[in-house]
Parts: C-alpha cells; structure tokens; sequence
C-alpha cells in the first residue's frame, strides 16, 4: 500500500449478484518499502494469521494487522446501507480512465465501484469527485475456489523464514 496514494484492481467472481467472499479471505497488498516494494499475502484459518512477504520470502504469524476489511465489498450489506441511509449514493465520476459509481459509506469513506457493480477502489478523503486518496494498489479478493488448496495450510511455504513483516502503513 502506498501511503501517497494507491491503485486498486479488486477482482471478483460473479456469484448470485454479489461479491463473492472466501470463507478465509486472501488479500494481496502491495506497497513500497524503504528497500523497494514489499507483496504481503494475508491467510487465515479464523484462528490464526499468516502473513507472507512474497518478495522477500519472510512470513509472520499472528499478522491481524495486515487483513483488509473485505466487509468494504459486502454489496447486500451496502444496498442496505443505502436503504436505511447508512451509506449515500453520492454521483459517477471517472477513477483512473474508468467510469465509477462514487458511494459514501463506512467512516467516510467513499467506495468506488465500476459499472457492472464491482469493486475499483475505497477513497478517503473525498471532499468531491476527482478528490480523495485512494486506499489500496492492489487488492483481490478471490472466492476460495480460485485460491491453491495449499494457501491454506497455514505452514510457512519452503524458502520462506519467520521473520517480522514492516508495519502496514
């Protein structure tokens, strides 16, 4: 995650209309480091967390830190968020060349989706459409059945040596 700014490109699997969730979520993040970038990879078998820094081959347990609140792309909750005017349909606007719905939501924040109703990214900041810093370079969030069996063993994956990761921004 840069703490300027980021890019996000959330992907999903179309799934009765919504997005689809992993029971144990996978989260990439990227995000620069002093000594270049850094790619942490989040599982967990909803005991325990294991963060992975895929660049530099360290893992760490108990990585709570480094999850990402995937209830951002919770689209039943948000229609009824919107509904109960917890959440505000705010205007279109165009992020990074792509046309985006722009929705106020949790904390401020503003949620930008594209127009199938997929997530593009999470702002905060936004003041107006143009404004607002963008939360995540990457993000994917992946249904189970799109994710390696092996992800989640929770065992620290040959070549990898417990370590610590750098504190999420």
């Amino acid at each position: 995650m840069a703490a300027a700014g980021r890019e996000d490109q959330a992907e999903q699997h179309p799934d009765r209309g919504g997005l689809a969730r992993p029971v144990r979520p996978e989260e990439t993040v990227d995000r620069p480091e002093r000594d270049g970038q850094v790619d942490v990879v989040v599982v967990s078998d909803n005991h325990e967390m294991l963060g992975m820094d895929m660049i530099h081959h360290v893992a760490q347990m108990g990585t709570d830190s480094w999850m990402v609140d995937d209830s951002l792309f919770d689209l039943s909750q948000l229609r009824h968020d919107i509904q109960t005017h917890n959440a505000v349909y705010l205007d279109t606007d165009s992020f990074k060349g792509q046309e985006v719905y722009r929705i106020r939501w949790k904390d401020g924040l503003v949620l930008l989706l594209d127009m199938q109703y997929r997530p593009v990214n999470v702002l905060r900041g936004a003041v107006g459409p143009g404004t607002g810093a963008p939360i995540y370079t990457t993000l994917k969030l992946m249904p189970s059945s799109q994710v390696s069996s092996s992800m989640w063993d929770m065992s620290v994956p040959h070549g990898f040596q417990m370590g610590q990761l750098p504190e999420k921004p």
